[in-house]
């Protein structure tokens, strides 16, 4: 995890406490910590960069109540989960010590 900046690993931290905690308090703790970040503190031109940025931009279309979630782009909580995962599989591997 040493190829992650302090943001990152703030961040990947939320996101695998989101899976096992209160998912939407989780997430909205990310979007806390995430949008008042300066332009460049999560870099585009990695793997793990780009999965966070895409992944906060796309939260917008999260909508946990099934009423409101008339638009087919909304998604719910499943697939929170799911972008979540993928966002946690593009973390760096740790080197074998």
């Amino acid at each position: 995890m040493d190829d992650m900046n302090s943001h990152e690993k703030l961040l990947i931290a939320l996101l695998r406490e989101a899976l096992v905690a209160n998912i939407e308090a989780k997430v909205r703790e990310f979007e806390g910590y995430y949008w008042p970040l300066r332009n460049g503190a999560i870099p585009y031109d990695t793997r793990l960069g780009k999965a966070i940025n895409e992944f906060a931009q796309d939260l917008e279309y999260f909508e946990p109540n099934s009423e409101w979630r008339k638009h087919s782009g909304l998604y719910d909580e499943a697939e929170l989960r799911n972008r979540i995962d993928s966002v946690l599989h593009a973390v760096p591997a740790e080197p074998d010590s």
